[in-house]
């Protein structure tokens, strides 16, 4: 049991890894827009048991291009009065590819893999410890 943990421990904090250092790579490279929320889009998520509904902001955006693009935010909020239509927002997107886009900001760029690695960093140590006894 405890090598599964190592081993499931090791791949979720090695796909943190990864998605940090292809948000970095992205953004060796973006661009950056000024934005405008034009809506939300709502997500539902199960949790034990209940639906739970989040919104997230719908940016529109002009790259370089001079084209309009829109890009759906990754973090979400249980208020749907938290993205209000016509607050401004900047961008980070490819400029040879503008709709690979997203909201700019740490949370937006760092959530995600910082999760995806303390998710593993958790049952790396519990594998170790029944291991080893580290």
């Amino acid at each position: 049991m405890q090598w599964y943990m190592l081993i499931i421990g090791a791949v979720l904090s090695l796909a943190g890894i990864a998605l940090l250092l292809r948000r970095i790579l992205f953004l060796t490279n973006a661009a950056t827009a000024d934005g405008t929320i034009v809506g939300v889009v709502e997500r539902h998520r199960r949790y034990r048991g209940h639906t739970m509904t989040y919104y997230h902001p719908r940016v529109r955006f002009t790259a370089m291009d001079k084209k309009e693009y829109k890009v759906v935010g990754t973090m979400g909020s249980s208020n749907p009065l938290a993205f209000e239509p016509g607050t401004g927002i900047s961008v980070w997107y490819d400029p040879d590819n503008p709709e690979k886009a997203m909201l700019r900001g740490l949370v937006h760029l760092l959530a995600a893999p910082i999760a995806l690695f303390v998710l593993g960093v958790i049952p790396v140590y519990i594998g170790l410890k029944a291991v080893i006894g580290f």
